[in-house]
């Protein structure tokens, strides 16, 4: 959307690791809890189940006509196919994770540009912090877009150029009220 060079702006490891932990901290909390939350109450239900059918031989003659009812299984699996069912069930979960994970990166790349707009959006209304570099002479100013690990981006507001320049080399006048 800024349309800024990502050579000229890198970042290093650490700035990428912390930008990317940051921008999926409530992920990174979120599904562990759901998780957990999953296993808990499934578990809790096994071992329901489970005191439920020790009590008495009769509840667990109940229960098998329940599952005859339902038309479910009433025959304990054998190792082979537990074994492959185990198999079945470790790859739709992993299919599962990773359709989660890309749905996420498709949310903060649409998050990245929505961004982007509304910094062009305040740059066009005047409303941005404005950047005044050691390199130019002009008062107005320019308009501060990104910084890298080296370098920077600025916008000059007259004729929409995008200006490179390091990092020591400007004074940053935010427009924000305190």
């Amino acid at each position: 959307m800024l349309n800024l060079d990502s050579d000229i702006l890198d970042r290093n490891f650490h700035q990428i690791i912390y930008h990317g932990m940051i921008l999926n901290i409530w992920t990174i909390l979120t599904v562990p809890f759901i998780w957990a939350v999953f296993v808990t109450i499934h578990s809790a239900y096994k071992i329901e189940l489970s005191n439920y059918l020790f009590k008495s031989f009769s509840n667990g003659r109940k229960f098998v006509g329940l599952k005859k009812k339902l038309k479910l299984s009433t025959k304990k699996h054998r190792a082979f196919e537990r074994k492959y069912r185990t198999r079945n069930n470790n790859a739709w979960v992993i299919l599962f994770v990773s359709v989660i994970f890309l749905l996420t990166m498709v949310k903060y790349e649409s998050q990245g540009k929505e961004e982007a707009r509304q910094l062009l959006l305040k740059i066009e209304k005047g409303e941005f912090n404005k950047i005044n570099l050691k390199s130019q002479k002009m008062g107005n100013g320019f308009a501060y877009l990104y910084c890298g690990a080296r370098n920077c981006a600025a916008l000059d507001v007259g004729n929409k150029e995008v200006i490179y320049f390091p990092q020591n080399g400007h004074r940053y006048i935010s427009q924000t009220k305190m």
